[in-house]
């Protein structure tokens, strides 16, 4: 329950954008050729709020997107108590949309930098990725949160497989090793909210591997859990990976609630519990569910800065009308709430102690997060969490595989291939990584992802595209037993297209 001293930088901006114009401001500190106002606010621990916007089809014309964006634009440089910008996000809802990196390209040239451009790997082959980064440079863009992809509601494993995915991994990879993007400020994704133990630690493993492929900050699948929140905070504090992170939170509206029960919000859950919660407040009406959702905002966005976040992210916010509200919401309660204590409080009461937790899955990484007799500097104990056995089959079948394929990753990928099939279900691919990925074959999985799960896995470790546990569980599983687990941190296995 550490708490970063984050308030006297925030008390500094407050003072700063009240006594100036805040536009000559901004471009006097930060729209210098090497300015990054976003990144100073991360590194300086100036707690900052994004608002999620997607680009819009092509069909709108340039000029009309263009100022769209500069509307939004100018309603979060004009929120004074705190720092505000845009999150760009890319192919969320549409392929057919704007790539989010041109759509940024329509601001202001010295405003680029004040701002978060999210990069999908989804339908995008490595070339193509590459291309990407390229015109973001040439755009001056700088800050960007690298994701694989999600699904669509109607699409299943067989459909997502003809499709390309550049991992986000493999994404900070090609940042990493080409010293012309030397500049970026490049961020990655994670998914806290996770109940299953080999998901949850699969995710984070992934997560540090992220850190390790050179990601400066990380943004959180959204959420309602804040002690999944605090979880994550806890742990890379453990670990000693002090990157700034950014929780993103959601307004919800009956639509959304509605999208995620039919699973069409990849990663996202919610209790049977909350869901009570949710119905009685909108047995009343919608401006009163509205009303709940804004308090709830209120209260997740105070709790992220008291547990040490470094900002937020709000999805749900998308007019300037909206952002104007929530700005004045947040601000509002940053004075309502001066310590973790008083808040853990409020937040345990207005949540009328329900169990955010599906009720099929309940792993915490932690025992006792938010708890009022944890405000010290002193770290609850992690929950232990043991494999189950396996069975003999399981056993037997790990055997035959380290057996026959102990070097296929340096063989010829068509090698066995038949025998692979049989007993790693492979379904093919142009270069074997049996050896690397404890003999599970990453091909299983629908993205082809080869270094940790994505960021829609279920909630109990199933995969989004389908009825079956997404491989990479297994991978951990393997890695766990065998003592290995530094390997899914360090260890960088690339995709089977590679050659």
């Amino acid at each position: 329950m550490l708490n970063y001293p984050q308030d006297i930088f925030l008390e500094l901006w407050i003072v700063f954008m009240e006594n100036s114009d805040s536009g000559i401001q901004l471009e006097m500190n930060f729209n210098t050729p090497s300015g990054n106002r976003f990144r100073s606010c991360l590194e300086r621990g100036v707690f900052t709020v994004l608002f999620e916007h997607a680009p819009p089809g092509r069909e709108l014309p340039d000029d009309e997107a263009a100022r769209r964006l500069e509307k939004l634009e100018k309603a979060v440089l004009a929120v004074k108590t705190m720092p505000c910008a845009l999150a760009l996000t890319d192919r969320c809802w549409s392929d057919e949309r704007r790539r989010a990196v041109e759509y940024a390209a329509l601001l202001p040239e010295k405003n680029r930098n004040s701002h978060l451009v999210y990069l999908s790997g989804r339908n995008t082959d490595s070339d193509s990725m590459q291309g990407l980064l390229a015109s973001a440079v040439s755009a001056g863009i700088a800050n960007l949160v690298v994701v694989s992809g999600d699904s669509r509601p109607d699409e299943d494993a067989r459909t997502l497989r003809r499709m390309d995915f550049t991992e986000s991994v493999k994404t900070l990879r090609f940042i990493q090793q080409n010293p012309a993007w030397k500049n970026f400020f490049a961020g990655a994704a994670v998914n806290p909210n996770l109940y299953n133990a080999p998901a949850l630690y699969s995710s984070l493993f992934k997560l540090v591997k992220k850190f390790n492929m050179g990601a400066e900050f990380a943004v959180a699948q959204a959420g309602f859990d804040m002690a999944q929140l605090d979880a994550l905070r806890s742990y890379l504090f453990l670990r000693e990976y002090n990157q700034p992170l950014i929780a993103r939170l959601m307004i919800l509206t009956p639509e959304k609630v509605e999208k995620i029960i039919a699973g069409e919000l990849p990663g996202i859950t919610i209790s049977e519990d909350f869901l009570n919660i949710l119905t009685k407040e909108l047995r009343f009406s919608e401006s009163q569910f509205e009303a709940a959702q804004y308090r709830r905002l209120e209260l997740q966005a105070a709790g992220c800065k008291l547990l040490g976040f470094g900002g937020i992210q709000i999805c749900g916010a998308d007019t300037a009308e909206k952002i104007d509200i929530a700005a004045q919401r947040i601000s509002r309660a940053m004075r309502e709430f001066s310590n973790l204590s008083q808040w853990v409080e409020e937040y345990k009461f207005y949540m009328a102690r329900s169990d955010i937790a599906p009720a099929d899955e309940h792993f915490y990484l932690f025992e006792k997060l938010l708890s009022t007799a944890q405000f010290d500097e002193t770290l609850p104990p992690l929950t232990e969490f043991t494999p189950p056995p396996q069975s003999w089959a399981q056993r037997w079948g790990g055997s035959l595989r380290k057996f026959f394929f102990p070097e296929a990753d340096i063989q010829d990928a068509g090698e066995r291939r038949w025998l692979k099939k049989l007993l790693a279900g492979c379904p093919g691919c142009q270069q074997c990584r049996l050896p690397q990925t404890f003999y599970h074959c990453p091909e299983l999985c629908p993205k082809a992802l080869s270094n940790g799960p994505c960021g829609g896995v279920r909630h109990n470790g199933w995969c989004e595209a389908g009825d079956f546990p997404c491989v990479h569980l297994a991978i951990w599983h393997s890695a766990e037993r065998s003592k290995c687990c530094a390997q899914l941190e360090n260890d960088f296995v690339g995709s089977g297209s590679d050659c």
